[in-house]
């Protein structure tokens, strides 16, 4: 038997947590996860403290950035010109360059919102790695196990709960294939609200769990999960839209039927239960 805690961290508390993992370990406790806020109400939003741009799409982004500023061009104009018929000479510049960025973006297969990269909190994310490096030698010195999630989201997404083999049994006996899609729930996300339907595949007072563990429909969800052919919805520029924040998910869209592009426990900001 080992004793624990959970650590939810915002802006608002992060600071906190080296010392929180102090005081911790001296009352016996042997391991900490430490997971990002999902905020349940609007206001909760400005207390998010992860980054939602991809690694990938920040490596992207840098020298077009740098080459950006060697020529003189104003990325932030482009949000006011781009759906101006007659431009500038100037202005057209910057819709050719970020056209010019999103083409090449789009022969890697590569997703980047350019309004969340422009927006980026450089400081507080400096500030936020050395918290959590900070943290990480508290946790070498006492000997906790600490479990951090990521500031900025994987490029390489993975889930946990169906790669290692989990189901999650909600209250009524309903299985479900992931601790996001096992009960119904509105949050806030890409600052728009989110409707969150659970994925039921069976129910324990009509089949085993066995049973419903091999029927074919949640077999075939679980293979495409793996499959890993979904959108990084949360990098692109058309978020919020109505395939990831309609109240019913059907599609996302590449066509897939896995809520998984707007997930983020795959992508590392979240440990809730992992």
């Amino acid at each position: 038997l080992e004793i624990g805690i959970e650590f939810v961290v915002m802006r608002e508390n992060a600071r906190e947590l080296p010392e929180a993992l102090r005081w911790a370990t001296a009352k016996g406790v042997t391991f900490a996860i430490v997971s990002h806020l999902l905020p349940y109400e609007k206001e909760h939003q400005e207390s998010v403290a992860y980054e939602t741009n991809s690694e990938e799409a920040l490596d992207f982004f840098k020298p077009w950035q740098e080459r950006a500023a060697r020529e003189g061009i104003d990325l932030h104009r482009f949000f006011k010109v781009m759906l101006n018929y007659l431009r500038s000479p100037d202005d057209q510049r910057v819709v050719d360059f970020v056209w010019e960025m999103q083409m090449e973006a789009r022969s890697r297969d590569l997703f980047f919102n350019l309004k969340n990269l422009l927006q980026r909190d450089e400081e507080w994310f400096g500030e936020i790695s050395a918290i959590f490096a900070e943290a990480q030698t508290v946790a070498r010195e006492t000997g906790l196990d600490l479990r951090l999630p990521a500031i900025i989201p994987k490029s390489y997404r993975s889930c946990d709960f169906v790669e290692k083999g989990s189901a999650f049994i909600s209250w009524d006996g309903g299985v479900h294939n992931c601790y996001f899609l096992w009960h119904q729930f509105s949050c806030y996300s890409s600052k728009s609200k989110k409707y969150v339907v659970p994925r039921v595949f069976g129910h324990l007072a009509e089949n085993s769990l066995r049973d419903i563990w091999n029927n074919q429909l949640f077999r075939d969800y679980r293979l495409e999960v793996l499959r890993r052919e979904y959108p990084v919805c949360s990098n692109c520029n058309l978020v919020p839209c109505e395939y990831t924040y309609n109240e019913n998910f059907e599609q996302d869209c590449y066509a897939g039927t896995v809520a998984c592009g707007d997930c983020f426990w795959n992508m590392g900001l979240f440990r809730c239960l992992q």
